[in-house]
């Protein structure tokens, strides 16, 4: 193991196996810029671009992109997004640390750069299922996909590649496929089952506290507040459950597909 890679996160691991080792790489938000060190130590003669928008993060990558004597290979430029890089430049980009709404703005931004079969290792702190649905959008086809568990919570990372012949189907993709990932489903990790059942028991402890303001007529309101606030906290209640309850079907669908069986919606769990 290189030095480097004993600082990496569980996550950054994971990103760093799935980077196609022969490609020129950008890591868009490189902050301390231990993926880039450990990428460029990975293959020596790759060109791996450290961006970042801030420069307080990026002279901290400088600092250790000395330390590591990466200088060589790694490159820092400034940048909000991919606008400081130039066609051509890269095969592959690493969007990582992120929310998924910013995610698909900077994708956005960049989408001039990605001729066919450029990669994109991407893993979205959240809404990963509004990501998964920009990508097939856009032309990417998500090739692979692992889930990784840090400080309890779980992130997935996501292996796209820009595929304009690759046949776009008429019909949306499935709920299920979008909120979990088709990769992640039949990807063996015991990990992702794991994280199903974490999901499913969220969902239904959820529902249950839910289900007893429903019962109480809506959420109470703090001291002072109108009557119109109980009440649309009340409807707010009743949304809230129907939205579960699909998630909960999702999550359910989800396990079926690993062939892990779950229980059953409770009646209990249902609002009429």
């Amino acid at each position: 193991m290189h030095e480097i890679e004993k600082v990496l996160s569980p996550r950054l691991r994971v990103i760093l196996d799935m980077v196609p080792a022969d490609r020129d790489v950008a890591d868009i938000g490189c902050d301390h810029a231990y993926l880039a060190i450990a990428l460029s130590e990975a293959n020596p003669e790759r060109r791996v671009f450290a961006m970042d928008v801030r420069k307080g993060p990026l002279e901290r990558a400088r600092e250790n992109v000395k330390k590591y004597e990466a200088e060589a290979s790694v490159e820092l430029r400034l940048s909000d997004g991919f606008a400081a890089l130039r066609p051509g430049e890269t095969g592959a980009a690493v969007l990582a640390g992120m929310g998924g709404p910013l995610m698909e703005k900077l994708l956005l931004a960049g989408e001039k750069l990605f001729a066919e079969g450029y990669t994109l290792i991407l893993s979205p702190q959240s809404e990963p299922e509004s990501v998964r649905g920009f990508l097939a959008e856009h032309g990417f086809v998500i090739e692979r996909e692992a889930i990784v568990t840090e400080e309890g919570k779980f992130y997935p990372v996501i292996l796209a590649v820009k595929d304009t012949d690759h046949p776009v189907s008429e019909e949306p993709l499935l709920r299920v496929h979008l909120r979990y990932g088709e990769k992640l489903l039949m990807n063996p990790d015991p990990l992702v089952d794991r994280f199903l059942e974490k999901e499913e028991a969220e969902i239904r402890g959820l529902l249950q506290k839910l289900g007893a303001s429903a019962e109480c007529g809506g959420i109470p309101a703090k001291e002072g507040a109108g009557d119109s606030l109980e009440q649309v906290s009340a409807e707010g209640v009743k949304r809230r459950i129907l939205e579960l309850q699909q998630e909960l079907q999702d999550v359910l669908l989800a396990k079926e597909l690993r062939g892990v069986s779950g229980r059953k919606i409770d009646s209990g769990e249902h609002i009429s």
